[in-house]
This record gives C-alpha cells, sequence and structure tokens, in this order.
C-alpha cells in the first residue's frame, strides 16, 4: 500500500504473514524539516490484541530535537462487556540524557444502558540533570444512554503532580511539592439525523497544578455529519 497525503509524502507497507499477525513500515516528511519513520507489529488471537510500534523523528533544523520512541500495548476482550487494556510509551531526546516515560491501565463495562470506565496512569517527562517531575493519574465516568437519541455522562479525573527539584548550591537538601488538580465533567448530548448537540459543565480544582486555582466553564456544542 503507498499513500501521498497533502502535506509532504508518505510510504505505508504492510504485510499479513500469519493470521492475526501484521508487520508494517512506513517512511514520511511531516514538514519540510521535520522526517519520521516507524516500524510496527501487532498480533490478534481471540480477545487479546497486542502491538509495538518504533518511531524516529528527525529535525533538520535541530538535530538535538530529534527523537526515539517504542509504543506497547494489550487488550483483552474478557467478553462481549468487559474489556481491560494497558500500555506504554518511552521517549529518547537526543538532545538530553533523561527520557519520557507514559504508561497507564484502564478497564470499560457496558451493561445494558449502562457504561463505566476507570483508569490509572503515569507520566514522566524529560527534564533538567538533578531535577525529578512525574504525574500520578486516576480517572472513572459512567454514562447512561437513555436512549437511542440522548446520553448522560459523568466524569472524574484526578491528577498529582511531584516535583523534586535537585539540591541548590550551599543547599543541604532538595525540595519537594506535590499539587493535586482535579476535573470533574457532566455531558448531555442529543442526536438527531445527522446533527449531534452537546452540552458540557466542567469544573476544575488547582487548574494548571496551581493551588486555589478553580475554574468552571460550560460548552455548547455542534457536530454535522454529510
Amino acid at each position: 500500500e503507498i499513500r501521498l497525503s497533502l502535506v509532504g509524502s508518505e510510504m505505508c507497507i504492510r504485510d499479513s504473514l500469519i493470521d492475526g499477525l501484521t508487520i508494517g513500515a512506513g517512511s514520511g516528511e511531516v514538514t519540510t524539516s521535520q522526517d519520521e519513520e516507524s516500524v510496527w507489529v501487532k498480533y490478534v488471537t481471540g480477545g487479546i490484541t497486542v502491538g509495538w510500534q518504533r518511531s524516529e523523528v528527525d529535525f533538520a533544523a535541530a538535530a538535538t530535537a530529534d527523537t526515539e520512541s517504542d509504543h506497547y500495548g494489550i487488550s483483552f476482550a474478557v467478553n462481549e462487556d468487559l474489556t481491560v487494556s494497558a500500555g506504554r510509551q518511552e521517549v529518547e531526546f537526543d538532545g538530553t540524557s533523561a527520557d519520557e516515560v507514559n504508561s497507564g491501565f484502564g478497564a470499560s463495562y457496558t451493561m445494558g444502558q449502562f457504561s463505566v470506565g476507570y483508569m490509572e496512569g503515569g507520566y514522566q517527562p524529560a527534564v533538567a540533570d538533578g531535577e525529578i517531575a512525574y504525574y500520578e493519574t486516576q480517572g472513572y465516568g459512567i454514562q447512561f444512554d437513555v436512549n437511542d437519541a440522548l446520553s448522560v455522562s459523568y466524569n472524574k479525573d484526578k491528577s498529582n503532580k511531584v516535583q523534586r527539584v535537585a539540591v541548590a548550591v550551599a543547599a543541604t537538601a532538595g525540595t519537594t511539592t506535590e499539587t493535586e488538580m482535579e476535573q470533574t465533567s457532566i455531558q448531555l448530548a442529543y442526536t438527531t439525523g445527522g446533527a449531534t448537540i452537546g452540552i458540557a459543565q466542567v469544573e476544575v480544582d488547582n487548574s494548571d497544578y496551581t493551588a486555589a486555582k478553580d475554574e468552571a466553564q460550560t460548552m455548547v456544542t455542534l457536530a454535522i455529519a454529510f
């Protein structure tokens, strides 16, 4: 399979050697100064799907911004109603000795008109030498389909930021701070014909991981399928 995109060019090759196994490779010019190459493997057997992808991004203007990343994922459909999954991403930056790591797991369950989901994860960005920052997240949601056209959902997410700073000159110890950001949202969606109208009320405590910075907003959306 060969594709040509509107922005730059991209070549993609896929092959299935045995049932359930797919191997692929792709190379493309994302912009005039950014090239990306990827290889991936996916295997499906029964209700289990596992995958791996390795990507390399080269920046012509700044070699120190080049990245290499590995993505791993697995999902298991226990039955028609319950699915569990987990994933991990590791990113290596040429311009820093620190790597970026992102991982998590989740589960979703559907029973009649109700659907519930839960997830936990962690994220450690690349930071300066001697400093450590990481985020621990937890979230759950529930949705009720009133009928084929109307649904109501509720979601709550918590993210705890832990920041440890290196020991300063003449100091005897570094500093550690923790800030938890919490977001709660209620959504209502109504579909008629090819149009979907959505209303959401979102409240955030300690927004942007800033203590006592609370925000609230109401959003109204309209999507039309032609």
